[in-house]
């Protein structure tokens, strides 16, 4: 277990949406040592600095994630919260050959959609409604999503399980975007306006080429490295997935009802009159 009154950890990209819910839950109930805020907006980091995140353990560093040198001046880390895409996963994971037999250690997260996090579908869904009518790309579109929450405390866990290397995914539910604007706007317009270059259909968080090297647990998957480095105490118990799994936004378990999705929005009710305030899952299909 991880004894966070010791250690220090660096948020990339602190004042987003991830990263102020991460540092309020670490705050209130893991008491880091250090908690470095990096971030490139300096207004936003006053934003953060005036609505309450003030506490002593705090530290807030401008800077870029690919200023190498600043990066170095903010880094004092035995734990390190880094990005989900592809690229960075790769260099998170090999930077572990580059760690020996030193004491740190990279895995990474990798999930979802956010419900109501910056940059989401939902905020575009909301202001649409007020002109009665939405667009979407593909009726057929599906996602993976989770709540801000779910993610932070997933993102901890893994932290007090790695071994490193491993990149973790949470089994998490899906829904059709179609259903999402209905939720959202029930009485407005739906336009398909169709699938932009590059977007696709489905979202899958474990190929069928990764589930060789994946492991099952109840709570989640985890990808191992190709060439490990060291032992996988933690995982013994885990499951091997079968021959051409993959974990994919269309051929999930568990979907979310309208009624439950709507509960996860941060706006709840105000977004949707009829929520039921609730979030759990069902093995229903689409």
């Amino acid at each position: 277990m991880v004894n966070w009154s010791q250690e220090s950890v660096l948020v990339t990209g602190g004042t987003g949406s991830f990263g102020k819910k991460f540092a309020e839950i670490m705050l209130q109930e893991y008491h880091p040592h250090r908690l470095v805020i990096f971030s490139r907006d300096e207004l936003k980091q006053h934003e953060m600095q005036e609505s309450g995140f003030k506490h002593p353990s705090l530290r807030y560093f401008i800077g870029d994630v690919r200023d190498v040198d600043r990066l170095k001046r903010a880094l004092n880390p035995i734990n390190l919260y880094g990005a989900t895409k592809l690229c960075a996963e790769k260099m998170f994971v090999q930077a572990n050959a580059y760690a020996g037999t030193q004491d740190t250690r990279f895995s990474c997260a990798r999930y979802g959609n956010v419900v109501g996090s910056r940059g989401s579908v939902i905020p575009i869904f909301i202001e649409q409604r007020k002109r009665g009518k939405i667009t979407i790309t593909d009726p057929r579109m599906t996602r993976f999503w989770l709540t801000l929450e779910h993610g932070v405390r997933f993102v901890i866990s893994c932290l007090d399980q790695m071994h490193g290397g491993e990149i973790f995914v949470p089994k998490i539910p899906s829904m059709r975007l179609l259903d999402l604007a209905e939720t959202i706007a029930p009485a407005c317009e739906v336009e398909c306006i169709g699938i932009r270059p590059g977007e696709k259909l489905h979202e899958v968080l474990v190929s069928d080429d990764e589930s060789r090297n994946t492991l099952e647990t109840e709570e989640m998957f985890v990808i191992q490295p190709v060439h490990p480095w060291w032992k996988s105490e933690n995982w013994l118990h885990a499951r091997r997935l079968p021959e051409g799994f993959r974990y994919s936004s269309d051929t999930n378990e568990r979907w979310l009802t309208r009624s439950e999705f709507t509960a996860a929005l941060p706006c709840g009710r105000r977004c949707c009159p009829t929520a039921a305030r609730a979030w759990t899952m069902t093995t229903s299909r689409p």
